[in-house]
């Protein structure tokens, strides 16, 4: 797969349309909160990609992250993606085009959604094995910068070199700490708050998998 270029003027012009053309969203209060809140649209836009790699979200909350992640695999019967995923609720029901029965038969097939999630579960050796073998890794969890630096460091000795993306980077300490040492250690880091999530959003290329512009 070749580099992918983000281009963040697109994101000036990338209007809800194409969101809901790119995961055939029927629920416009659905596109709302994805299209317009925080990072999700950047999830989307880079899993978008590349609908044949695996994705992890280690998240601590409904699942809005994993269903940016999962939307667009779940649009192609020719993808062969996967989206990981640890949560405390799980997802809601979305209304997508299809019957339940056949939304139901592609998320088994494309998603795992580990439902609840408790303090450190991030960070256990099986997650760890699942991220470290995936393009993307989303980490939004306890935000104590804990567990989210045991699920990083246990990756990077496992031999990521894929793309993460941090949230709330700038309204916790913890995870501000966090951002800084994985700039260290990435190849490329970018603050995108201005861009996206008002409370911090980062993004780090491990690999050589991205440019942004």
């Amino acid at each position: 797969m070749e580099r992918q270029i983000i281009r963040l003027e697109h994101f000036d012009t990338w209007y809800a349309e194409e969101f809901m053309r790119i995961t055939n969203l029927k629920t416009p209060w659905l596109v709302h909160q994805l299209y317009t809140r925080g990072h999700y649209r950047l999830l989307t836009y880079i899993v978008n990609h590349d609908r044949n790699a695996d994705y992890f979200d280690a998240g601590m909350g409904r699942g809005a992250s994993f269903i940016a992640m999962l939307l667009p695999i779940l649009q192609s019967t020719q993808a062969t993606g996967h989206v990981y995923g640890c949560d405390v609720e799980g997802i809601p029901l979305l209304t997508v085009g299809w019957s339940l029965d056949t939304y139901l038969a592609r998320f088994r097939k494309h998603g795992t959604l580990n439902i609840g999630a408790v303090t450190g579960d991030m960070a256990r050796p099986d997650r760890i094995a699942e991220a470290a073998k995936c393009r993307m890794v989303m980490i939004d969890g306890q935000h104590n910068g804990v567990s989210e630096r045991l699920l990083l460091d246990g990756m990077l000795d496992a031999g990521f070199t894929g793309i993460v993306v941090m949230d709330d980077t700038t309204a916790c300490p913890p995870l501000t700490e966090l951002a800084a040492y994985a700039a260290e250690r990435a190849r490329d880091s970018w603050d995108l708050t201005e861009h996206f999530h008002e409370t911090g959003t980062y993004l780090f290329d491990f690999g050589n998998n991205i440019e942004v512009i």
